[in-house]
């Protein structure tokens, strides 16, 4: 059986009832949480050694997933049990809850933006990796960081300028990447065969955050009085949402149209994808045993439920692995490919609402064959 290991300061501690490790696209760094309760009289029991801010790495039997730090412990006991709970993230978390410093910044290149930030602020163990060829410029000539944002905030807002995901690697590193083409090796099934390795399933279709006018204005904030000051606006149409359901947003600082039009599409996306959820559980943590991968995020994989009537190629959103005295699961959270690239908004072949394979034939609606199920 797979294992979840957690390794503080040099050292693997094993012998948790409950361990849960999840990661996702939308999400800067990964959590972890790992507790056992014992017996007092016990031969298996977890030291307390184990302190706040400790460095961690997990590991899912020889593949390390997680490296930060212990940020939450805690421990319970009584005259028959004992009970320790630790909790942490990915080094990363400290961008995500930490002010940045008040500069100004004067960056073209967003990697270049991001590796000064976290110098500036402190974070040199925090190293910075490119995947994303012909990444595009930052338009604006100065970025400018208040007090009143978070690092991760700051770094954001200009990741979705230049259309970049930032996720954590394994070793606590940031990467800048966009929706990846590759594939897991496995696939999810469930087909009443012997293929089936889905053990339960849900999906839930929701427009309500959803419009067909998405709006991204720029409002003069400069004192150059050039073209980039005055008003600008970008637009992406929803053409899967009836109108004239429409919203506006305000981006600070000024910014081009060009740049607007492009984030419109990828906000539009982003609100397509978190309407559109799928989510699975699988047994064990691997696509494939034989190859040693893992079901990973940011990967691509072939869905086959005739429960919930979905078929075709979407992308793993999220993934968390547990384990109790139940067993090892993986569940996966999975939304439309494309969902966080600058695709056209136009259904296609890999939407849900076409993946949704009518039972009868008979032409009945998404709504319909899922009240049907």
């Amino acid at each position: 059986m797979s294992n979840i290991t957690l390794e503080v300061n040099g050292i693997k501690y094993e012998g948790w009832t409950d361990i849960s490790v999840s990661k996702s696209i939308e999400s800067l760094c990964g959590q972890f949480s790992f507790s056992t309760t014992v017996k007092e009289n016990a031969e298996l029991v977890i030291q307390n050694d184990l302190k706040l801010q400790d460095k961690a790495v997990v590991f899912i039997d020889d593949i390390k997933v997680i490296t930060g730090y212990i940020e939450n412990l805690y421990i319970d006991y009584d005259v028959d049990n004992h009970l320790i709970t630790v909790e942490g993230r990915d080094k990363t978390g400290d961008l995500v809850d930490s002010s940045i410093k008040p500069q100004n910044y004067k960056h073209r290149s967003f990697v270049s933006l991001v590796e000064n930030v976290l110098s500036d602020n402190g974070y040199t163990n925090i190293k910075v990796i490119n995947q994303v060829k012909n990444l595009p410029n930052i338009v604006e000539p100065q970025q400018s960081a208040t007090v009143s944002e978070t690092i991760m905030q700051f770094l954001d807002k200009y990741a979705k300028k230049v259309q970049a995901l930032m996720i954590t690697d394994a070793d606590g590193n940031i990467l800048i990447t966009r929706e990846s083409p590759a594939f897991s090796i496995g696939s999810l099934i469930s087909d009443n065969t012997p293929s089936t390795n889905i053990l339960g399933a849900s999906i839930n279709l929701n427009s309500t955050d959803r419009f067909r006018f998405n709006y991204i204005e720029s409002q003069g904030d400069n004192s150059t009085y050039t073209k980039q000051s005055v008003k600008q606006t970008g637009v992406s149409t929803d053409k899967d949402i009836r109108g004239p359901r429409r919203n506006y947003t305000i981006m600070r600082p000024a910014t081009q149209e060009v740049t607007l039009n492009q984030l419109a599409i990828w906000t539009a996306n982003l609100r397509k994808a978190k309407g559109t959820r799928y989510n699975c559980r699988v047994q064990d943590y691997y696509s494939s045993k034989v190859f040693n991968q893992l079901w990973e995020i940011n990967t691509l994989v072939q869905v086959e439920d005739i429960r919930c009537q979905l078929s075709g190629q979407f992308l793993i959103q999220g993934a968390k692995y547990s384990k109790s005295l139940s067993g090892s699961f993986t569940e996966i959270s999975i939304v439309n490919k494309g969902a966080f690239d600058l695709e056209s908004l136009v259904a296609s072949n890999n939407d849900f609402g076409d993946k949704l394979v009518n039972k009868t034939g008979s032409g009945e609606s998404v709504i319909d064959a899922l009240e049907a199920i």
